[in-house]
């Protein structure tokens, strides 16, 4: 099947011709979505080839709800396919209906004009690919005919670029992608850290809107000595991003650490100790508190840490970690910590937050906050991250090896990274280290697999799963709901005659009166009022 844009009599050949094969082929244009599926993969995919199209096939790190566009995005290319031109990837189509789990080897072309002209996969190089006749398993097919391409500068006049995917080829017909990848890489790792040499931090990498503000907020906070509050999810590693900014802008000043949840107002108290003395010794000295969890630090002990700025006034500097979107705390007066007014309950969590943070603490926040984006909103910027970390590793001898192949890269895109850039950082760590150990058994090993990985990352496949709604139904409780509806609504119809009413029912009066019974007796069925949206044959709906 392919897009109504893309036929013409000469791509009506086309089709034809790669339809007869068993290869599994399919095009992605510039927007993302998919615009031809061959016979072959939908045949592989024990499915309509037409209900593919013009579905996107882009990764997102979530997995979308209709199956359908989950299969589509599992067909989506290796990120950075725009750079490195072609890519091999072992494709997992995410097809839900299926219990065996199908793998296709691909090799995926990012196709314009610059890729047909080139002297290593111009036309004559696409036809030669086309026509080796590889079957989905990867071993040639001498059944299968030669597919051939139209010539190249007729597609150009109408048509943007677009990738083309081609299963049944392994990784060793194109060496060194790897190394293209890792190269490309290195150099955008380069020109980052010569353009915001400045900015050491991790988190700051990335072409993102996030990774773009995050730099921008952080430059800000470094240029003026005032409070902040940095906002994020568990994982991001804010509290290395205050330390980052506090040495950036100063570091001839203490630098205290508060666990807020834990404190009271004496521990409060002896905590600031060293930075409250360094303040009492000269009054050209300052001094920086860092305050974990402030949101959930207890109110008596928020209400001690404010006098303690109030006096020492702008030398004692506050830099508040929160949770996304912290409360504010429903009042300044410590003693009401524990109304009811206050309390409330997540049942999702189970946790109860009494707390939030007090107005006048809040009130000092004039600034930007820094929210730092979960992982799983900043894909595009995984590879240079994960880039960066490995090379850290690799320069504290950590890890022998500088680089990841495309599956491991792709299948770190693929992970949703529930616990943010710490797992990642761990999930590196513990592949680099088993990367390391197999490169000195075997000179094979070049680069850092997926199956280096932990066990959650290499066997993480995007699914659908059922609501909660649909796991916490009790089929017994929805039965008799719906038997109760039904009752009622035939005795409403029946003019409260109950024998006409079991009648139309076809149970005995008799039964029909214990139906009654029980339903009376449990409030939960009475308050079946959408029965009245029930219809018999024949009767119009009130609706």
């Amino acid at each position: 099947m392919v897009q109504p844009s893309f036929q013409s009599s000469k791509y009506r050949v086309l089709q034809r011709l790669i339809d007869r094969s068993a290869t599994p082929i399919w095009a992605i244009d510039h927007t993302g979505k998919l615009v031809f599926v061959s016979a072959g993969l939908a045949t592989q995919l024990q499915l309509d080839s037409e209900s593919l199209i013009g579905r996107l096939a882009v990764v997102s790190g979530k997995s979308p709800a209709d199956p359908l566009d989950a299969l589509a995005a599992s067909l989506a290319a290796p990120v950075g396919i725009e750079q490195t031109r072609q890519a091999w990837l072992q494709v997992q189509p995410a097809n839900r209906q299926r219990s065996v789990k199908t793998t296709i080897e691909t090799l995926f072309l990012y196709l314009d004009q610059a890729a047909v002209s080139d002297a290593g996969f111009g036309a004559s190089g696409l036809a030669e690919l086309s026509s080796t006749g590889h079957s989905a398993t990867g071993r040639p097919d001498g059944d299968v005919p030669p597919v051939g391409f139209p010539a190249p500068a007729a597609f150009w006049e109408s048509h943007r670029p677009f990738v083309l995917a081609i299963g049944g080829f392994s990784a060793a017909p194109l060496p060194g992608l790897d190394v293209t990848l890792a190269r490309q890489l290195r150099q955008q790792l380069d020109a980052w850290n010569q353009l915001h040499h400045a900015l050491s931090n991790q988190l700051c990498l990335g072409r993102s809107r996030s990774a773009q503000r995050l730099r921008r907020q952080i430059e800000w906070a470094v240029s003026r000595r005032a409070d902040l509050l940095i906002s994020a999810q568990a994982g991001c590693l804010e509290e290395s991003i205050a330390r980052d900014i506090q040495v950036q802008s100063t570091t001839d000043e203490p630098f205290v650490t508060i666990d807020g949840p834990l404190m009271d107002a004496e521990l409060l108290d002896a905590s600031l100790t060293p930075a409250l003395h360094h303040l009492l010794d000269d009054p050209q000295h300052l001094a920086t508190v860092l305050v974990r969890g402030l949101d959930e630090t207890p109110l008596e002990a928020q209400s001690q840490l404010w006098e303690h700025l109030r006096q020492s006034g702008d030398r004692l500097r506050l830099i508040a970690l929160t949770s996304p979107d912290p409360k504010m705390a429903a009042s300044e007066d410590p003693a009401l910590v524990n109304d009811s007014a206050l309390n409330t309950f997540d049942s999702g969590t189970g946790f109860t937050d009494a707390i939030g943070v007090l107005p006048k603490i809040a009130d000092r926040f004039c600034g930007p906050t820094i929210v730092i984006q979960p992982l799983q909103e900043r894909v595009e910027d995984l590879p240079l991250i994960a880039t960066a970390i490995l090379q850290q590793l690799r320069v504290g001898g950590e890890c022998d090896l500088d680089r990841f192949s495309q599956a491991a890269m792709d299948a770190m895109v693929l992970y949703p990274w529930p616990n943010n850039f710490v797992e990642l950082k761990q999930a590196i760590q513990h592949a680099a280290s088993k990367a390391s150990a197999a490169s000195r058994k075997s000179a094979a090993v070049r680069s850092i697999q997926p199956d280096h990985f932990p066990l959650a990352i290499r066997s993480y496949r995007p699914s659908g799963h059922p609501s909660p709604e649909v796991l916490k139904m009790d089929l017994d409780h929805e039965v008799a709901r719906f038997e109760a509806a039904l009752i009622l609504k035939t005795l409403e119809q029946s003019d409260g005659n109950r024998a006409e009413a079991a009648r139309r029912l076809s149970i005995s009066r008799a039964r029909l009166l214990r139906k009654l019974e029980t339903i009376e007796q449990t409030p939960a069925l009475q308050a079946s009022d959408w029965y009245q949206g029930l219809t018999f044959d024949g009767e119009q709906s009130r609706d």
